[in-house]
């Protein structure tokens, strides 16, 4: 899963209004991190991968115990981005070594 489809699947939930919030609040970097990333046609290093997999699980359990299930299904996706996300790192960390 691109970087890209995850700020927008956030957006779309109503989390992130902004690439700067995204980037700030989700990457751990200046506010410019995305378009900079989108600009120059590059991708984020795995731990700029790991630090969002991680924000996304901490996030996912709080949303996951709320008491509204259309809260809770949007915690049950972040997981899913959140998994997707580490396989995604694991299988370019495998590519790496070889």
């Amino acid at each position: 899963m691109k970087i890209s489809d995850v700020y927008d699947e956030l957006k779309s939930f109503g989390i992130c209004k902004s690439e700067n919030e995204f980037s700030k609040n989700y990457l751990c970097k200046d506010r410019n991190y995305l378009s900079v990333l989108r600009c120059r046609g590059s991708t984020p290093s795995i731990a700029v991968l790991m630090v969002l997999s991680t924000n996304l699980q901490q996030r996912s359990q709080v949303l996951k115990n709320s008491k509204h299930k259309s809260v809770r299904e949007v915690g049950a996706r972040l997981t899913e981005i959140h998994k997707m996300i580490i396989s995604g790192v694991l299988e370019e960390c495998a590519t790496r070594n070889h």
